[in-house]
């Protein structure tokens, strides 16, 4: 913005009007013509009270500020509030939550009845009902034992469409 109001007022002095430069910038000329109003005493009593409550209750956040200036008699928003906070870098670091851990909590114990082997699971499902289709467990699933689920599914039901695999 700063930059563009530069142009505008260059643009001036080689005298282009400024209703013409505002038109090929693309900016209305209101906003070049903008002055920012004071700041009012009201203003500042509040940002030096936010910052005295900020160094007195330094645990505290802009929410609790804002609570506390509302119970003495200010008229404030936390927005207001959240403005000054940033302008001033008073911001705590974000406390990390803790998950709850369930009591008494024991570690899952391993497997013992396929004797340490890996188990290999196909799984049909209807991808539209996330109904299962049919399940095969065993230690190992070659493509004659595939051929043998899909049959079997094809039997009872009808032939699907599509076939969508993940490895």
């Amino acid at each position: 913005m700063k930059a563009q109001k530069e142009v505008i007022e260059a643009m001036v002095l080689r005298d282009i009007s400024e209703r013409r430069a505002c038109e090929l910038i693309g900016l209305n000329r209101s906003s070049i013509r903008y002055k920012p109003k004071a700041c009012s005493a009201w203003k500042e009593r509040i940002v030096m009270k936010v910052l005295d409550m900020a160094s007195t209750y330094n645990c505290y956040g802009y929410k609790t500020i804002t609570q506390l200036l509302k119970r003495l008699g200010y008229i404030v928003n936390k927005k207001r509030i959240f403005r000054i906070w940033q302008e001033n870098e008073l911001a705590l670091p974000q406390r990390k939550i803790r998950k709850k851990r369930r009591v008494p909590w024991e570690r899952p114990h391993k497997a013992k009845a396929a004797h340490g082997e890996m188990l290999k699971i196909l799984v049909v499902l209807d991808e539209y009902t996330r109904e299962c289709l049919g399940i095969k467990v065993a230690r190992r699933i070659n493509a004659a034992a595939v051929t043998t689920v899909l049959a079997e599914i094809i039997e009872h039901r009808r032939k699907p469409r599509y076939v969508r695999s993940d490895n």
